[in-house]
């Protein structure tokens, strides 16, 4: 299931049945991000005027609305029970969404802008992107300062991505003053590779069984390219949108690739090999009992 926003609306899309449903009107600006939880069924939601809400996107209702950012949302991500928004005030919010108080932590002065790039990695370090094009590692929820500040970018950095096969391997892409697409090791802070990728990155997503990555690109040619690991070799550019990519969703099983794209359209592209049956089972399991515990 596709969580789709479209100004203060979000709509879920059944790509099997090619069903959609409607999941939201806000009263009151705009939908800035969204993001599902690893397992599925909840999904957060920041907004253009800083609230950040909890959808049951099963139930079709609405379970919580944090507030306390300043500006608009650019980025949210989840670990575990931890959900995180990034916002126009330059500052990340983490919420325990166990708990009745749920902020229990800000990052501030990291960032000098809107923050607009959000990821977890699977043990939990968080790497932020931002519009004053740096890119941070923090360590872990509750740290107060960067386990690294990454400067290599010279534009917005939107697309973060944390290998899931590579441990400490982050991929990030800058805008359209940038057009860099950059692979970290982020437990060192030592840039590994980097290549011109031409336009700017919109949107970055590793395959789960290849050694290969996916990027989002605008003007000229809003494409997606695939690229080889480690040395960033372009493989292949996937064309057919009239508009700049915005952003990129990939499957369970890992093996389709949806992009969203200013022409108003959802396209989905075969690029990688699904995993095995097992692990895809696994992959779409929903019956976590930690999202139980959402209040």
């Amino acid at each position: 299931m596709i969580a789709v926003a479209l100004e203060r609306d979000v709509y879920l899309f059944d790509p099997v049945s090619g069903q959609s449903f409607h999941l939201l009107s806000l009263s009151a600006g705009n939908v800035t991000s969204l993001r599902w939880t690893a397992e599925g069924g909840h999904v957060g939601v920041g907004t253009s005027l800083g609230e950040l809400q909890i959808w049951d996107g099963r139930e079709q209702r609405q379970l919580r609305s944090l507030r306390g950012h300043s500006g608009r949302i650019g980025a949210v991500a989840w670990h575990l029970h931890t959900l995180s928004s990034g916002a126009a005030d330059a500052e990340i919010h983490h919420h325990d969404v166990r708990v009745k108080d749920a902020l229990i932590g800000k990052l501030q002065d990291a960032h000098a802008d809107l923050v607009c790039g959000l990821d977890y990695s699977s043990e939990g370090i968080l790497a932020s992107g931002g519009n004053d094009n740096a890119v941070c590692v923090w360590d872990c929820a509750i740290q107060r300062t960067p386990l690294h500040v990454l400067t290599e970018h010279k534009a917005a950095v939107k697309a973060l991505r944390w290998c899931p096969w590579q441990r400490s391997m982050l991929a990030s892409g800058g805008g359209s003053a940038d057009r860099k697409l950059c692979l970290w090791n982020a437990s060192s802070g030592r840039l590994a590779v980097s290549v011109d990728a031409e336009s700017q990155v919109t949107d970055v997503v590793w395959g789960l069984q290849e050694k290969e990555l996916v990027t989002a690109h605008g003007y000229s040619r809003n494409q997606l390219s695939v690229w080889k690991y480690p040395s960033l070799a372009k493989f292949a550019d996937l064309e057919g949108h009239a508009g700049r990519l915005l952003g990129l969703a990939q499957s369970p099983c890992g093996s389709t690739v949806a992009s969203a794209s200013a022409d108003e359209t959802l396209r989905f592209w075969q690029v990688f090999s699904p995993l095995e049956e097992k692990k895809t089972r696994e992959c779409g399991d929903t019956s976590t009992p930690l999202l139980r515990t959402i209040r």
